[in-house]
């Protein structure tokens, strides 16, 4: 199998767990936030696991994507320029 195929089927694979894990505990603390006495803390705790939500299926992934991209950037800025390639193919000829 191709490292491409790998590569997402490791991400689907960890999409459940996550998912499932954080939904769990904002469910269970609903019935936790009708209740006067812990005041806002179970929406501050759901607000977290939200946002963990957002950051680990939708932010992380695209972190190797955007590394992958300037580390291409960084080796083009290595390569010569096109200019000296094109003189090195006049010369030749």
């Amino acid at each position: 199998m191709p490292k491409t195929e790998d590569r997402k089927d490791a991400r689907s694979d960890a999409r459940w767990p996550i998912l499932l894990t954080a939904s769990a505990g904002v469910l269970a603390l609903l019935p936790v936030s009708l209740e006067i006495f812990w005041g806002t803390m179970p929406f501050a705790v759901i607000g977290g696991l939200t946002a963990v939500i957002v950051g680990a299926l939708l932010l992380l992934p695209g972190v190797p994507f955007v590394m992958t991209r300037l580390e291409r950037r960084r080796q083009r800025g290595k390569a010569a320029p096109l200019s000296d390639a094109i003189d090195d193919h006049r010369d030749r000829r």
